[in-house]
């Protein structure tokens, strides 16, 4: 989750990924139970390097295709985006 979020925000290594969670955390613990506290860039590294490429885009494919199913989006006449989440 960190990682994905990390790289919605621009962030491309494992370090960026470290970074962000670090400067987020207390956001991020509304949302997630870090037991353990942020993870380091090593355990990043580590995660990508075990990751198959094809289960990461089955992953996000599954994720994308979730949320555009949960959220509805309105443009306005002056074209303004309005972006709301069904129940």
């Amino acid at each position: 989750t960190i990682s994905l979020l990390c790289a919605l925000c621009g962030g491309e290594t494992a370090v960026d990924m470290e970074y962000f969670g670090q400067m987020k955390e207390d956001f991020l613990r509304e949302y997630l139970e870090l037991p353990h506290g942020i993870p380091c860039h090593d355990a990043y590294s580590r995660l990508f390097r075990l990751m198959k490429p094809s289960s990461f885009q089955t992953f996000f494919d599954c994720l994308t295709q979730r949320l555009w199913d949960s959220i509805e989006v309105f443009v306005t006449e002056d074209f303004w985006f309005i972006v709301t989440f069904m129940e």
